[in-house]
């Protein structure tokens, strides 16, 4: 019957530095899936060397499958809840400045956890690197930072693809909604690029009370400036005559984007890569002897 090697310490992994723990007497052992353990650990007690199996091999390596395909799950389901928050925040609230507050807010989460996964998965791919070093991760494996980045390059203009279409959604709603009209005064515009203005901000009153905020279509003015706006009467707030340029460029490139990083870095780099993983898995189950 093999005997398993001692769990490494928990704190080790936590607290200590992630180095390799194997002695120059254990390397030699490495690629042949063993590793000495002392005569103390030999079955019955009986001198001699005692060799262990590759199960600690196999552990590591469907520990790195199993975070792969957590990591795959976290980020899936949090593109799609982000999807359908934004997508529905988009027609019910015709504020501009509300639905890019809630962009800015998904944005920043799925960067945070996408960093997360990733150095889950650098942790788990060290585990197995004790083994394979070409297995630390994609990059290793296929000898290309560019391709290794893609997947979270992928994850990102996502986001940014979805923020575009919610965008784009909210501002063909506003432009429909907004029949009534008013007049605003200027209160400042923003300096675009060699001084040129490039949107203005300003101030409107309906029903006796006073809304403020950017002016759709109005580029150039002075301060005190008066113009026409159109807004929808059940939310004085929204404004119409808003541009779609800018968010349907948005949505367009980076759906494009994403889904050529996307097919680039399954196909050349985590496909391959979890592939070596399942087969180092499963040659380990089967190299490991029944007790």
């Amino acid at each position: 019957m093999s005997i398993l090697p001692r769990p490494r310490d928990r704190k080790f992994r936590e607290r200590g530095p992630r180095t390799s723990r194997l002695t120059d007497h254990d390397t030699q052992f490495r690629d042949s899936r063993t590793r000495p353990l002392g005569p103390h650990a030999r079955p019955g007690g009986h001198a001699g060397p005692c060799l262990v199996t590759a199960a600690p091999e196999q552990a590591a390596a469907e520990r790195v499958l199993r975070s792969w395909r957590t990591g795959r799950v976290a980020l899936s389901v949090y593109g799609a809840a982000a999807m359908a928050l934004l997508w529905i925040l988009a027609p019910l609230d015709g504020n501009e400045s509300d639905l890019l507050t809630a962009i800015g807010i998904a944005l920043a989460g799925g960067v945070a956890l996408l960093s997360g996964v990733t150095v889950r998965n650098g942790w788990r791919g060290e585990d197995l690197a004790l083994w394979e070093p070409e297995l630390r991760d994609p990059a290793t494996l296929v000898n290309d930072r560019r391709v290794a980045r893609s997947g979270g390059t992928a994850f990102v203009t996502a986001l940014f693809a979805i923020s575009g279409f919610a965008v784009l959604v909210q501002v063909l709603g506003a432009n429909h909604a907004a029949k009534a009209e008013a007049v605003a005064t200027v209160t400042g515009c923003s300096s675009g690029y060699k001084g040129s203005s490039s949107y203005c901000y300003g101030r409107w009153t309906v029903a006796g009370r006073t809304y403020s905020g950017r002016l759709p279509g109005v580029q150039y003015a002075s301060f005190g400036d008066t113009v026409h706006i159109r807004y929808d009467s059940e939310d004085p707030s929204s404004l119409g005559d808003r541009s779609t340029t800018r968010p349907l460029f948005i949505f367009l490139i980076s759906s494009v984007l994403s889904g050529t990083m996307a097919w680039r870095w399954v196909e050349r780099a985590r496909y391959p890569y979890i592939q070596e993983v399942e087969r180092i898995a499963a040659r380990s189950a089967r190299d490991t002897p029944a007790d």
